[in-house]
């Protein structure tokens, strides 16, 4: 959501948007003052030219390099990861990335890696679960769910999800509570419905298998 910026808060105070005015008084007090000193010392305009153009080289230069940096977020993520210490977000967008691309095993390191720094970062341990999920870990993956709603009650997402895990091991009564629950906090929440009535037609075909 688009935001004045005002007040800057989090990472978002480090953002280069936010040096864009303060540095034009700069560079204006460093043209000037370049341009009176030679003027005082050499009085040769053919210095003060060779001087512009070897700055103007060296930004087209930098601003290249920097350039490709924001060929993907891949690259974004993995440059702030080289150039910062501690960054959780730069480990949680790599672990998302990696996660869409079927790099489980890839996403659980960084995930782990971004809960070292920030442990109580909701969205991260629901992201953890759903990975160690994928990867057959139902316990350490009922864990993170249950840690994510400590940190952050009321996720429709998070019971949704617990409600996915309790399906995969056949506890259909426990997911559908789950699921019911997602859908309670959420009633627009299309996936929690629609897992619902999995589930439901689920439990409600192996009581009629087992009245036979």
């Amino acid at each position: 959501m688009p935001v004045i910026g005002l007040i800057q808060v989090g990472y978002h105070a480090m953002a280069d948007r936010y040096a864009y005015v303060p540095l034009v008084g700069i560079f204006v007090i460093i043209s000037w003052g370049v341009s009176d000193i030679f003027s005082r010392l050499f009085a040769r305009r053919i210095l003060l030219i060779l001087l512009a153009a070897t700055v103007v080289s060296v930004s087209v230069i930098v601003s290249w390099q920097q350039v490709q940096y924001w060929q993907n977020s891949m690259t974004i993520f993995q440059h702030a990861l080289n150039v910062t210490k501690n960054n959780y977000q730069a480990h949680q967008g790599v672990g998302n990335i990696l996660f869409s691309r079927g790099n489980i095993d890839g996403a659980i390191a960084h995930y782990m890696e971004a809960l070292r720094f920030k442990p109580d970062h909701a969205e991260v341990r629901n992201n953890l679960g759903m990975a160690l999920m994928y990867r057959g870990k139902f316990e350490e993956a009922m864990n993170q769910y249950l840690e994510a709603l400590r940190i952050k009650p009321n996720q429709a997402k998070v019971y949704n999800n617990m409600g996915v895990l309790l399906a995969k091991q056949e506890k259909m009564e426990s997911a559908i509570a789950y699921f019911r629950e997602a859908v309670r906090i959420d009633p627009d929440f299309a996936g929690a419905k629609g897992n619902l009535q999995v589930a439901l037609q689920v439990q409600e075909n192996s009581t009629r298998l087992q009245a036979r």
